[in-house]
């Protein structure tokens, strides 16, 4: 007994030393947390916040991560909202995030746009606060500085990732102590503690149905739980995801109940499919063949396709589904992460949950219905018409509820798919653009092993041909003799427009540059100097002023801020 009691002081001695180490590190700011935002005052005195580039080494704890996975999006935004201002934070993944479109083309800004545009009562902000590789645990870590920013909702966009991103199941909390301990750890290459902050590598097995799935289902349950109740009466609206069916095999394939010699064949037969699967039929197609190794992912895709090609469009979605659910790298939200998400709601009867399921206008959108890179990049990242759908969706279902939210929306205001690309400044450019992008991201990603690759960059090579064709002369010049910076596309038309006097045209090309990229002071410079140009000075001085703002010289514009 005396022992015990022994026992049991020591503990408490220990727990209390260890509270003690956790409160003055805190107090020091010793392996202290990065805040999401950092504050800027402007020449006329107002606070602006900036997303933090440094915020993602709270999560990000390894120097293998490049630098721009770590960060969030470039946002700047006035810190006290403006008198009667509607503000929405946007929290996510890569697909939140928006990658790899620019700022302009994103869902996020689309549907700002949307909210704009379908009411005339009251200034919107639509804040996207997206984080590449991570999971929905992150934000427990800076929920009380985004709630700060009092939003007058919250939108959440995520799933894809809750098996293996930033912040995994099982993961210890986010202590001083913990961060300190890990910091000087890491300096050790044969420490792997490090790799516990990214969780399972991209390209780990995780068997549908399996324990890994259930403890991260129920991981994500807790996060989504916690968030409705700090959220404390703040309206969420929750997305239910989705990923491409149709172009992109899953990246892996496993038959529990089949031999070595089986799942041999299995995969052989995927590739062959794999290599033109719009043509499969005949042997590829043999039902038997087929059905020869329940489980295996690849089959499964194999028998949507040739259902496909037989124009059985059900049995070709059921496929589809099952192979989805089947991948075992899940990098698209199996049913069960949906199921999850649409249940939502019942869960917190009492809250301002709403869910917005854009399943059915995505389908409506995709040819014969089944989800491709018509809408989806890669597996999981949207285009930019996907993205404009899923605006668009998420604008549907925030006016079934503006009254509560007091954001007059009408319907039928609602802006079109081609009104939303003309106001937001997108150009042909910009798709053929981010089409290269993920045609570099197929090269590096875990997608190079994925038997559909090729061809699923032909398709990309295809529409890139027919976006060429849509392109004016200006962008296709630069394009083939400027081959810098893609963020530099649009001054460099710009600088064509000035050659021949262009003067309308070389302003919108400014335009749409900062509209791609907002955060570039250079950017703004150049606008603010053709706006002062085209007699426009009150819009002129304010572009001056967020140049400043954005790390140009003062003097750089002195002469537009008078």
């Amino acid at each position: 007994m005396r022992y015990l009691r022994r026992l049991l002081a020591g503990l408490l001695v220990a727990a209390a030393a260890l509270l003690l180490a956790e409160g003055v590190l805190r107090v020091v700011g010793v392996a202290a947390m990065e805040p999401f935002f950092v504050e800027h005052v402007d020449l006329d005195g107002r606070v602006w916040l900036a997303s933090n580039p440094q915020v993602g080494d709270n999560w990000f704890r390894s120097d293998d991560w490049e630098d721009l996975v770590r960060r969030p999006r470039p946002e700047w935004f006035l810190r006290d909202k403006p008198a009667g201002g509607f503000r929405a934070l946007v929290l996510g993944e890569s697909s939140a995030y928006g990658m790899p479109l620019n700022d302009n083309a994103t869902w996020v800004r689309q549907l700002e746009h949307q909210l704009v545009a379908s009411q005339d009562s009251r200034p919107v902000e639509v804040i996207n606060l997206g984080l590449r590789a991570v999971t929905a645990s992150v934000y427990q870590d800076v929920l009380p500085e985004l709630l700060a920013l009092e939003p007058d909702v919250v939108v959440l966009y995520a799933g894809h990732n809750e098996f293996y991103g930033v912040r995994p199941v099982g993961f210890p909390g986010n202590t001083a102590i913990w961060r300190l301990i890990e910091d000087s750890l890491r300096k050790d290459p044969i420490v792997t503690v490090t790799a516990e902050r990214v969780g399972l590598r991209a390209d780990d097995a995780i068997p549908s149905g399996g324990a890994h799935e259930q403890a991260a289902l129920a991981r994500f349950t807790h996060d989504l739980d916690l968030l409705v109740r700090e959220l404390d009466g703040v309206p969420l609206l929750v997305y239910v995801v989705h990923g491409n069916e149709r172009h992109l095999a899953p990246l892996c394939s496993q038959a529990p109940d089949a031999d070595r010699a089986t799942i041999d064949r299995a995969d052989t037969l995927l590739w062959a499919v794999a290599r033109a699967p719009h043509t499969a039929s005949g042997p590829d197609c043999d039902l038997a063949l087929l059905g020869s190794a329940p489980g295996h992912a690849g089959l499964d895709y194999a028998a949507g396709w040739c259902a496909l090609n037989a124009g059985d469009r059900e049995s070709s979605h059921q496929a589809f589904a099952k192979a989805l659910d089947e991948d075992c790298v899940p990098v698209r939200a199996r049913s069960s992460i949906r199921e999850l998400l649409l249940g939502l709601p019942e869960r917190h009867p009492d809250a301002p949950v709403w869910v917005v399921d854009p399943e059915d206008a995505l389908r409506a959108a995709s040819p014969e219905g089944v989800l491709g890179q018509e809408l989806f990049y890669d597996h999981v990242h949207l285009t930019i018409e996907g993205s404009w759908v899923t605006a668009r969706e998420g604008a549907r279902e925030l006016a079934r509820h503006a009254s509560t939210l007091g954001l007059p929306i009408r319907e039928d205001l609602l802006p079109s798919y081609q009104a939303t690309r003309q106001a937001l400044h997108i150009t042909p450019m910009d798709e053929w653009l981010s089409l290269d992008q993920m045609k570099h991201y197929y090269q590096v990603s875990v997608i190079r092993s994925v038997a559909s690759r090729d061809w699923s960059l032909a398709v990309m090579g295809e529409r890139q041909a027919a976006l060429w064709q849509e392109m004016d002369s200006t962008e296709q010049a630069v394009i083939n003799e400027w081959m810098w910076d893609p963020d530099e596309f649009h001054l460099a038309v710009a600088a064509k427009f000035a050659l021949v006097g262009d003067k309308l045209g070389e302003l919108d090309a400014v335009r749409a540059a900062v509209a791609a990229h907002p955060e570039s002071g250079p950017l703004r410079r150049e606008l603010a100097l053709r706006l002062a140009d085209a007699g426009a000075t009150e819009e002129a001085r304010e572009q001056a002023i967020l140049a400043v703002l954005h790390n140009v010289a003062e003097e750089d514009v002195e002469g537009l801020l008078r």
